[in-house]
């Protein structure tokens, strides 16, 4: 029994193929107002506003490889909003994937400490984490650990107990 299938039958999934992804990519939501190129495959941004627009095209474009893309949308976003710790902890994350180590030090850094005034512990400790992988036994470091630590023992002084 042949169960080769007839020339005709593949090259119409060649072209069905071929037809999809193209309407896809015409499809995919482009935002005008965004001023650098965005990245090859741009998640469907419709209902974002505009600051965590920035922060997709900021996120594709690393996972991309495009460091400078990301870069200039995180750019962008901080143009829109500079009280949002996430902002600088992604450019910790562009920073140390560009092998820019001091600039993602000081990225990680200034979001701990914004974590820290927002009494998030959890990603204090993580933006520490990651102020540990570039500088260990720096005194910055242990500057930001003692000062989380203690922050987070006020804390849990001040919580009346039951």
């Amino acid at each position: 029994m042949n169960s080769r299938k007839p020339a005709g039958v593949f090259l119409i999934i060649l072209l069905s193929l071929v037809f999809s992804t193209s309407v896809a990519a015409q499809s995919i939501n482009r935002d005008s107002n965004y001023k650098g190129t965005p990245p090859p495959m741009v998640p469907d941004v419709t209902g974002l506003d505009e600051y965590n627009k920035r922060l997709v095209y900021a996120d594709t474009n690393l996972q991309a490889g495009d460091y400078e893309g990301a870069l200039e949308a995180l750019k962008e976003a901080e143009r829109i909003r500079k009280d949002d710790p996430f902002l600088y902890e992604m450019y910790g994350i562009v920073y140390k994937a560009n092998r820019d180590p001091d600039k993602a030090f000081l990225s990680f850094k200034k979001a701990g400490y914004m974590y820290l005034e927002k009494k998030n512990f959890k990603k204090a400790f993580e933006m520490l984490s990651w102020m540990k992988t570039i500088k260990y036994d720096s005194k910055e470091v242990t500057d930001f650990e003692k000062k989380l630590r203690k922050r987070q023992e006020v804390i849990k002084h001040d919580i009346p107990h039951k």
